[in-house]
């Protein structure tokens, strides 16, 4: 990395190892007026007398920009003309946020300047409470339910007493680890053990039936190996740079990568093939190659915006969007779709090239109201109503073809845990559920067949074991790991499922009275199935397996879900050599082939094959409905029990449909009766998945997350499950090369696309504050916040902003105004901001206390940025120089980048990282301490409040 800098200090060119640069100006105060990147493109920054930020210009020439009263931040305008207002107490707390509609949040805060309530637009009102040392003890929804906490004697959260009464406790080791997770209920203790080495890594967990998993570690404290519940060792490797380099599983198959220089992914090399991958001079995605040789290609806007993507058969969809960026039209291979957005921009209307009008109401919380497709001769209506806590009560269907209407009604009923208990159309009950303390299923009464009554146990795991309905038992069997392997009933095995060892389903089969069908499943290495075989056997006839259909798939790799761009199939039938009655000889002929291609906005929006499109129309939660042709006519009908089973046809028959997309947008299997859901399958029939969860997407402040079969917290009609992770990276304009180096890293390392880690300028106080306080919503949906970095200037009592000399602060006076955030992992790069000597007063103790007890990785001593030395990117090094020096209360050494946390009214450190660490080294040590509970979660309610927008779908935080 090659810099040049001004003759005052100002970094004005910064050139990568490729060869590509990027460009700075700045004013006389040295603050940055501009930053042109290798492509040209470039943003502009206006300040106001005071030095603020107050205009920001982008390279489309639209602007944001921002006002000031009484030196705090007053209103925002952002690019789509929505603005937000800020108003703030005398002790400058926030105390209402109104956007452009007059919407608006009240705070109340108590004495101690401690947020105690909420209450949103429509008068809904959730509260916390405090105990004499500021810890919070308790919640309260909107409807009154109430979630307790209680605390061991050094402040680690020791219990969480949900809504139900049911408790979750923790105990842990003299070092302040987690050792015990153990669960309450009507039902048996189910107890989870964990232990640490001495770098208070994770070496060992034991499940509730016994069942171990083993880790080990480099000295770099990488993962190297792990042996599973059913004794397979799966290795890890990494090139000089820390890049995972290869993995090698038990079976001897493996996977490598290969870097560029800019530490992209080029190529990924596994069973299948070779993958590769191409990129501009912005390190984005331009061409993707598979083994069987097709190509994908990819186009970028000057915003980074995706302009269009090139299908393998040379097919097109190409994005236009608006002056504030937002998606116009998307151009696919037979048409344009339009779309439209409400004065606080929200999409409110969709016009499909089949003059087909889908439009979209909200009430004043985002949550949607009202739904409709139009067209000649043809209306579809639905209304949602919800009760105080955002659970829906009531779905309205109205449905007029051909003059003839068709009207529904469907209320639906919860328990203190808002689980999904009762549901009923037009008054009549359909279903009834109930459950265990655990959350799982025990009970379903099925008032559409007659009142069918199934009854469900389970073992210490959470794992389904039997269903009785009537006289007849299906029994369930699983792996060492968790899976799914068989199903019999009455006795006779009915389904069976197979398993990669990266848990991946590599068959399922249903045994069949007169046939078997048997799907088997590839993957790339990069965890995305490309490829489905389907088999027959008749033993009846004495027909072997015989190929009946072959999938190949074809998806977005720069999405992590709702990325299936094209699939093949091919269909067979049989030539057969008939003697004695009996088959002895068969040959596989090719009958005919079919190429389909799906556009997408944020779901799927269309299919088209043989030259013929047809259009998705999709329900509130982004499962299809309806399958339109190019003329309006409809194709297909679905619909869905409350937990996702599918019907094409009236009479609730199950029938094989002519798309692959069901419930929530997940695909089918073509055998064994289940959704493929990316990570894992789901079985929409028992309303769970069939694999548990990773352990990452656990959080202890909600005890139904321990539960990893669950699906959307029995609560379907609420969330949906994809992903949806966030990061957030502050920063100085001086180190935007530095946070976009760091950007690459974070996005490889958590597998997201660049635009999830989102970058923010920091030029003064109120940018930090407003910043900080709008994470975790992202389009109007909320996100998890995996990690959050500071890269500023620092001091042991805060942040400063501009030239080095701080032309504005963040002290720790200002911590009235930072909103408590969820967040995973917060680094704060900033010289001395983790001086351990102000560990009971410095700003990490008062940040500590805003990210729900979560780890944070500060530095002890002075930092310094550091090219690394023939590889892009950065380490920061902590320095023991004259300033840490200077500081000190002590004579002592400094510690490097050390990792605390914040417990019972104290700052706790766990250690040092490091001196010479770039961003992901510093994310995996504070990886390590997942198993220290979590504070409980300030604004749980809040984070989980998933408003229903059908243009980007809910999501909960779990694969």
């Amino acid at each position: 990395m090659h810099t040049e800098y001004d003759n005052e200090g100002n970094v004005v060119k910064r050139t990568d190892a490729a060869g590509n640069s990027i460009t700075y100006t700045y004013d006389d105060m040295g603050r940055i007026t501009s930053k042109t990147n290798a492509l040209g493109n470039t943003i502009s920054y206006i300040y106001d007398v005071m030095g603020r930020l107050s205009e920001t210009v982008y390279p489309n020439n639209t602007k944001e920009t921002r006002e000031y009263k009484n030196g705090r931040l007053s209103k925002v305008t952002k690019r789509d003309k929505t603005f937000r207002i800020h108003e703030y107490d005398a002790n400058g707390n926030c105390i209402r946020v109104i956007n452009n509609e007059e919407d608006s949040i009240h705070m109340e805060y108590d004495c101690l300047n401690r947020l105690t309530a909420v209450t949103n637009t429509e008068g809904e009102k959730q509260c916390y409470y405090y105990d004499c040392l500021g810890r919070m003890t308790g919640t309260t929804d909107a409807l009154g339910n109430k979630t307790e906490y209680a605390y061991t004697p050094t402040g680690k959260l020791a219990m969480v007493r949900d809504s139900a009464g049911n408790e979750t406790e923790y105990s842990y080791d003299c070092m302040g680890r987690l050792t015990e997770v153990k669960r309450h209920g009507s039902e048996d203790i189910q107890t989870t053990k964990y232990e640490w080495n001495l770098e208070g890594k994770l070496t060992k967990k034991t499940d509730a039936l016994g069942n171990v998993e083993t880790f080990t570690y480099d000295r770099c404290g990488r993962m190297t190996s792990k042996c599973d519940k059913d004794g397979y060792n799966t290795t890890y490797s990494y090139n000089s740079a820390g890049l995972m380099e290869k993995i090698l599983y038990a079976d001897k198959t493996d996977v490598e990568y290969t870097y560029d220089a800019l530490r992209k992914l080029k190529e990924i090399k596994d069973a299948t093939g070779i993958t590769t991958m191409e990129y501009d001079i912005l390190g984005r995605v331009v061409s993707v190659t598979t083994p069987d040789q097709k190509t994908t290609g990819y186009e970028w806007g000057s915003m980074g915006e995706r302009r269009s993507i090139t299908y393998p058969d040379g097919k097109k969809a190409v994005y236009g969007y608006d002056e504030a960026m937002k998606l116009k039209t998307l151009e696919t291979a037979k048409g344009t779709i339009e779309y439209s957005y409400d004065s606080l921009g929200r999409l409110n209307k969709k016009e499909l090239p089949n003059d087909v009008t889908i439009t979209y109401d909200y009430n004043s919380l985002g949550r949607l109201t009202a739904m409709s497709h139009i067209k000649e001769g043809f209306t579809e209506a639905y209304t949602y109503e919800y009760d105080a806590a955002g659970n829906r009560l009531k779905t309205t269907k109205t449905s007029v073809r051909d003059g003839i209407s068709d009207n529904s009604i469907y209320e639906y009923g919860y328990d203190e845990l808002y689980h999904l208990t009762e549901v009923k159309r037009n008054g009549d009950i359909l279903r009834r559920y109930g459950y265990d303390s655990y959350g799982n299923r025990t009970i379903k009464e099925d008032f559409e067949s007659g009142g069918l009554v199934t009854t469900y146990a389970y073992n210490a795991n959470n794992q389904l074991v039997t269903g009785i309905t009537g006289d007849l038992e299906e029994v369930y069997g699983y792996d060492g790991r968790g899976n799914l392997t068989s199903v019999t009933s009455g006795g006779n095995l009915i389904k069976s499922y197979t398993f990669d060892l990266a848990n991946r389903m590599t068959s399922a089969t249903e045994h069949g009275k007169d046939s078997i069908r048997r799907a088997e499943y590839v993957y790339n290495g990069m965890g995305h199935r490309i490829s489905q075989s389907l088999y027959v056997t008749d033993p009846e006839k004495a027909i072997n397996e015989m190929l009946t259909k072959e999938i190949s798939y074809t998806v977005d790799i720069t999405k992590k879900y709702n990325n299936l761009l094209n699939m093949q199939e091919s269909v067979y039938v049989q030539d057969m050599y008939l003697s004695d009655d009996s088959v002895k000889n068969i040959h596989d002929l090719k009958d005919s082939q079919t190429s389909k291609n799906f556009y997408w906005d944020s779901t799927v929006v269309s299919m088209e094959e043989d030259e013929m499109e047809s259009y998705f129309i999709l329900d509130e939660l982004g499962s299809p409905i309806e399958l339109m042709d190019e003329d309006g006519f409809i194709r297909e009908s679905y619909s869905y029990d409350e937990f996702g089973r599918m019907y094409t046809d009236e009479s609730h028959q199950e029938t094989t449909p002519l798309q692959p997309f069901g419930f929530t947008g997940y695909q089918m299997d073509e055998a064994g009766g289940l959704y493929y859901a990316q990570a894992r399958r789901y079985d929409a029939a028992n309303g769970r998945f069939v694999s548990k969860d990773s352990d990452r997407y656990i959080r202890f402040s909600i005890p139904d997350s321990l539960n990893q079969y669950m699906y959307c917290y029995d609560s379907p009609l609420r969330y949906v499950d994809p992903s949806g992770n966030d990061c957030y990276y502050f920063y100085l304009i001086e180190w935007t090369h530095e946070a976009e180096a760091d950007r690459k890293e974070l996005a490889e390392y958590y597998g997201i696309d660049e635009s999830q880690i989102h970058l923010i300028e920091v030029n003064d106080t109120q940018d930090l504050i407003d910043g900080w306080n709008n994470m975790g919503t992202e389009n109007g949906q909320p996100v998890d916040i995996d990690a959050v970095v500071f890269n500023t200037h620092a001091h042991p009592h805060g942040f400063s902003f501009g030239d080095y000399g701080g032309v504005s602060k963040f002290e720790v006076s200002d911590m009235d105004d930072i909103n408590i955030k969820d967040v995973d992992t917060f680094i704060m790069y900033g010289c001395n901001a983790g001086h351990s000597d102000y560990m009971d007063d410095g700003i990490v103790r008062e940040f500590s206390e805003k990210v729900t007890n979560d780890p944070i990785v500060a530095s002890d001593g002075t930092v310094s940025a550091r090219e690394r030395e023939g590889l892009p990117g950065y380490t920061y090094y902590s320095d023991n120089d004259e300033h840490f020096s200077g500081l000190s209360k002590t004579t002592r050494d400094n510690e490097g980048w050390l990792i605390y946390q914040y417990y019972n009214g104290n700052l706790e450190k766990f250690g040092s990282v490091g001196y010479d660490v770039g961003v992901i080294t510093m994310l995996e040590f504070a990886h390590n301490l997942w198993e220290e509970v979590c504070f409980a979660k300030f604004l749980e309610k809040y984070r989980l409040e998933y408003r229903i927008i059908p243009f980007t779908i809910n999501k909960i935080n779990k694969e």
